[in-house]
């Protein structure tokens, strides 16, 4: 399954889906001092410990519901695992 993985399927990157998904969660701007920003782009910034710890327990999350499985410290869809077995 590992050869199937690495070299059929394409690993998810993390940092950009949990930026994306904060950011459709937190998509309003934030008005400091006048200046409109954007509010996940000031949490990962200002707390990146606590923005790191999130993104872990996000991970997390998609494994322990089914959505991701991880093979050497990568992380990919379950769904397009099972697409390609289904068409093999």
């Amino acid at each position: 399954m590992e050869y199937i993985v690495q070299d059929q399927l394409k690993p998810i990157h993390v940092d950009e889906y949990y930026f994306d998904w904060l950011s459709d969660v937190f998509s309003n701007p934030v008005d400091i001092c006048g200046i409109e920003m954007d509010p996940v782009t000031i949490f990962k910034e200002m707390d990146p410990i606590a923005y790191d710890c999130g993104k872990s327990d996000m991970i997390g999350v998609q494994i322990e519901d089914g959505f991701w499985f991880e093979v050497n410290g990568e992380y990919y869809e379950v769904q397009d695992l099972e697409d390609i077995l289904s068409n093999d």
